[in-house]
């Protein structure tokens, strides 16, 4: 009996003991599988859930846009990255790679003008490159973000020019609060930072030209560099917003030994006059697509000569107060603004004997488009009233009064791709109280293939 017993309890062990090793080998790591395959399997889905939610919202955007007008409304734009870095910042989470999103503009086209211009823009007739515009929204976490915009360009001179026309970082604190810093587009009026350098993102091939980029002619500061305080709270059935923006004094570069006329400069560095620019811009958004606002800005502006030495030869203290208009609903666009100038000569002249202290000008343009399926006709007058009395306006090189009529049609191609045609037609110097060293009459017309990538 003993050696029964001892013959059958080891082969008992050694199955048990096998059993509980195949057990522990299958079963545990199992239990374990099944359960990171679950986790796996819900983290799955929501992600899904989640790319599928805005793939729904990038469709309808891009429909949308498609619709009414192709993209003039940069909300519409806007709505689309943010909804782009959000699916980027997801994968990146996931991934561990922080990742920059990089957007890109780029534009060709033809001109033919009457007028023989080629000091600041490029004019005559012929083909041309317009721009290639690298647009990198890089985002630090749920807050804190960045805004960089390089621009490649020709110059009226034919020459390749490189510009960093923003680069801005922020930090959002709610709906109600977003601080920038750095170098951004002025917020007055609504184009300014509405529409940005890439041409494909407006309706029209031109912007107004009296508030063109400093470097086109603009008479007002495009740029800015300093603070930039903006946000938005409902209101009734609509939304109150804001800006609040300070930064460097601007200055006018002239060469009397050239040209009397100048161009603005945007102090990226310091503020060469130690007078800062204060601005503020207050609107509301109403809920059928219409904002209304006003606007304003105050900063004294140097007049510096090439002619001896870059040195400060005259000063201009600038009051700006304005109202604007937008309108984009129904397939219908439009846009109005109006800005009026009470300038003050700040060179020290005997006001008495010269009556040139103070200035007064005004500039006013409004733009109306419809969109017809992927076609959008659109018109737009101009017409600014300056005092060339005013040592602001006297200064620059576009600083006469003018009026401007422009017809246009705009073609979506695609969502992310337009053809323009535009002509217009100038009459300079048909203000009061003098003409200026620009007056004359003449026409344009332009074709644009503008694309965003």
């Amino acid at each position: 009996m003993k050696q029964k017993i001892n013959k059958w309890r080891p082969g008992l062990f050694r199955r048990v003991g096998i059993a509980l090793a195949i057990g522990q080998l299958f079963a545990s790591p199992a239990w374990a599988e099944d359960a990171a395959i679950s986790e796996l399997k819900s983290e799955l889905a929501k992600s899904i859930k989640q790319i599928e939610s805005l793939t729904a919202r990038l469709n309808e955007l891009e429909n949308k846009a498609k619709q009414g007008g192709g993209g003039t409304d940069a909300e519409r734009l806007a709505a689309v990255e943010r909804d782009v870095a959000q699916l980027a910042d997801s994968k990146n989470r996931a991934g561990g790679d922080t990742g920059i999103p990089v957007h890109g503009f780029a534009d060709v086209g033809f001109v033919r003008s009457s007028k023989n211009e080629t000091r600041i823009t490029q004019a005559g007739k012929g083909f041309q490159v317009g721009s290639l515009d690298f647009y990198l929204t890089p985002k630090f976490g749920d807050r804190a973000k960045a805004l960089i915009e390089l621009i490649f360009e020709m110059g009226a001179d034919g020459g390749l020019a490189t510009d960093l026309e923003r680069v801005q970082f922020g930090y959002t604190f709610n709906d109600k609060l977003t601080g920038w810093l750095g170098r951004f587009h002025t917020p007055y009026g609504y184009w300014n930072t509405g529409f940005h350098h890439g041409a494909q993102i407006q309706t029209s091939i031109l912007r107004p030209r009296f508030i063109d980029f400093e470097d086109k002619g603009g008479l007002l500061p495009a740029h800015l560099v300093g603070g930039w305080a903006t946000g938005q709270t409902p209101v009734g059935g609509g939304k109150l917003t804001y800006d609040l923006f300070m930064g460097n004094g601007g200055a006018i570069d002239v060469d009397t030994a050239v040209d009397p006329r100048g161009t603005l400069a945007i102090n990226n560095t310091r503020d060469s006059n130690g007078n800062t620019l204060f601005g503020a811009n207050v609107g509301y958004r109403y809920g059928n697509g219409l904002t209304l606002g006003v606007h304003g800005f105050t900063e004294r502006v140097n007049i510096r000569d090439a002619a001896v030495g870059g040195a400060q030869t005259g000063e201009v203290g600038v009051q700006m107060t304005g109202l604007y208009g937008f309108y984009d609903n129904n397939d219908w666009e439009g846009i109005a603004e109006y800005y009026h100038f009470n300038n003050e000569n700040l060179s020290g002249n005997n006001c008495a004997a010269t009556a040139t202290c103070s200035n007064k000008s005004w500039l006013v343009f409004g733009q109306v488009g419809k969109a017809i399926g992927d076609w959008m006709p659109y018109v737009r007058a101009e017409k600014a009233v300056l005092d060339q009395n005013d040592l602001y306006f006297n200064s620059q090189q576009y600083g006469v009064s003018y009026t401007r009529q422009a017809l246009g049609v705009r073609y979506n191609l695609n969502a992310k791709s337009a053809l323009k045609l535009e002509a217009n037609r100038t009459n300079e110097g048909d203000g009061t109280p003098a003409t200026g060293a620009n007056s004359g009459q003449y026409s344009e017309a332009r074709l644009q293939y503008s694309i965003r990538f």
